[in-house]
């Protein structure tokens, strides 16, 4: 008989955050013969018709030549999100909640139109969307008592890594839950240092992580596209920033820091 029970479940916000944050431990999972499942909670279509300044901002920056065709933008990463998905061996979900950027009031006005509303509190208006993303969690098939669900600890304070955390932190979903730091908001010392802990017996862990699996990392990274002109200059900023970053969580040999309770 085949079992279809999963090992790790990562919740990421958007469709790059898992990969950015812990890409590498996903990889050594897989090659190690895991069951691994990327979820994206963000990656719902846009609404019609014209999109906000500020979205049309971020989608020229993003892939100029789809700067009026939301959906297509939508549709491109998610396309990048499979490739680099497969890349590191673990399986793509994709639910259906918009990005921030793309969610409306019921008035049909734009929730979020800047950099202070993203980086600020979940809108009023959306204090239910979070129960409502955890009852889709639980459909999620393959999750067992023994799965660990990854969740992210919302570092940057990103609205819809908030709203991510908060959905997890109320999902029925069995498994052991264990906590991701979201890079590269995480290369700010300070953001950790703000953060609240679901839980006071949580404990960071440095989980060491192989030259192979911290390259397969990079590469996986490379094929968001359209997502890297976000953080990084060129690819090899981008390459020269996250090794640097695993190296010093590492303390000299390559790691990802998570928090959990117990072993691994």
């Amino acid at each position: 008989m085949v079992n279809h029970a999963l090992q790790h479940v990562l919740l990421s916000p958007h469709f790059d955050d898992v990969v950015f944050s812990c890409g590498a431990l996903v990889a050594q999972w897989a090659r190690s013969g895991q069951r691994v499942a990327i979820v994206t909670i963000c990656a719902g279509l846009p609404p019609a018709g014209p999109l906000s300044a500020y979205a049309s901002k971020l989608h020229r920056r993003w892939s100029p030549q789809l700067e009026s065709q939301p959906a297509q933008m939508v549709a491109q990463r998610r396309a990048e999100d499979l490739r680099a998905a497969d890349m590191l061996g673990a399986m793509a979900i994709h639910l259906t909640v918009p990005d921030c950027i793309y969610r409306l009031n019921p008035d049909g006005g734009w929730l979020y139109e800047g950099h202070a509303q993203i980086f600020g509190a979940l809108h009023a208006a959306e204090q239910h969307l979070p129960q409502q993303i955890a009852q889709q969690l639980v459909r999620i098939s393959g999750v067992t008592a023994d799965t660990r669900i990854w969740i992210p600890l919302a570092l940057g304070n990103h609205v819809d890594h908030q709203l991510v955390r908060a959905a997890a932190q109320q999902c029925a979903l069995p498994g052991r839950r264990g906590y991701y730091e979201d890079y590269p908001y995480a290369e700010d010392a300070t953001a950790i240092a703000g953060v609240t802990l679901p839980d006071p017996e949580l404990a960071q862990r440095s989980l060491p992580v192989t030259a192979q699996s911290l390259e397969a990392k990079l590469a996986a990274i490379s094929a968001y596209e359209s997502q890297l002109s976000s953080f990084w200059t060129d690819g090899a900023e981008m390459r020269r920033r996250v090794t640097d970053y695993a190296l010093l969580m590492g303390a000299g040999a390559p790691a990802e820091r998570m928090w959990m309770q117990g072993a691994l």
